[in-house]
């Protein structure tokens, strides 16, 4: 039978390199669904998980700002690339790729005011809070398509940020769609050791 300390030190090592709740939010038809202060140098990696988003306007995209002034200002990522489906009529379903400048990481993101058409995801956030290289952000996850012949459309992106490096580390996010955003973020830090 294990003694005492010994449980302590098997409870302890698991509870390393756990993920710790930092902060939420919950938009309704909101401008900007803004998480302005989760990043500092406690963590090196961080994780933010979206549910039931949507959006006031039909057939959205949806787009992340950053910012380094614990929300005084937001500004768009340097670059974005991401992977949507797409099926035009009697034709197959296809994988269309997009690169450019921008903050955009999703498109056809549903019908507004219908209940099916939510949008669910997580965003891995490498390195934030630094300000010597770019800072990586990555999406997956998606949610119910505004196109008619493909239900399902999947989300896969990053988003990359360099162009405002001299600013200094970044200390939030902000989240928004072409008109109103709605829906829960969660933000969670992964402990170092």
């Amino acid at each position: 039978m294990p003694n005492i300390s010994d449980l302590v030190s098997t409870n302890t090592a698991k509870a390393e390199g756990a993920w710790n709740f930092i902060a939420s939010v919950t938009a309704d038809a909101a401008s900007l669904a803004a998480l302005p202060s989760i990043f500092s140098s406690t963590y090196d990696f961080y994780k933010i998980v979206a549910t039931d988003v949507h959006s006031s306007a039909n057939d959205s995209g949806m787009y992340m700002k950053i910012t380094w002034n614990n929300g005084s200002s937001y500004s768009q990522t340097s670059h974005y690339n991401y992977t949507r489906y797409k099926s035009g009529n009697n034709t197959p379903s296809q994988e269309q790729y997009y690169y450019s400048s921008g903050h955009q990481f999703y498109r056809n993101m549903g019908q507004a005011g219908t209940a099916l058409h939510k949008t669910h995801f997580e965003v891995s956030c490498f390195h934030p809070y630094q300000s010597t290289t770019v800072r990586l952000f990555r999406f997956d996850g998606g949610g119910y398509s505004s196109n008619s012949q493909i239900y399902h459309n999947p989300m896969t992106g990053w988003l990359s940020e360099s162009s405002n490096i001299s600013n200094g580390p970044l200390t939030g996010v902000g989240f928004e769609s072409d008109n109103e955003t709605s829906g829960t973020f969660r933000a969670y830090g992964l402990v170092k050791s």
